[in-house]
């Protein structure tokens, strides 16, 4: 389910398939690299340090930190726990609790 709605936000930006899973023959090297960051920050021209990545992986907030992110956020709905997410700047319980004004 998550993976269609990352496809639906990229095909609707015009991104193409930009996350793909790693397991895929993907042209950017795996996480914790920044590639996909920086490649999608790129393609929006959007500065990644204004850029905040949301994951549920220990591995999206190093790419996030490697990538030079404004921030890190690690949510609780994936396999990872809070002890998991030890890179991350913030930990919420569901992506349903952010709210941009």
């Amino acid at each position: 389910q998550a993976e269609d709605g990352i496809r639906d936000v990229e095909r609707s930006r015009g991104l193409g398939d930009v996350y793909k899973r790693q397991d895929e023959d993907s042209p950017y090297n795996p996480k914790p690299a920044p590639d996909m960051l920086q490649y999608s920050c790129k393609l929006l021209e959007v500065d990644p340090h204004k850029s905040i990545v949301i994951g549920d992986d220990n591995n999206d907030m190093l790419l996030a930190k490697n990538a030079g992110a404004l921030a890190a956020i690690g949510v609780l709905t994936g396999r990872s726990k809070k002890e998991d997410l030890k890179n991350a700047d913030f930990i919420i319980n569901s992506i349903a609790e952010i709210k941009i004004k």
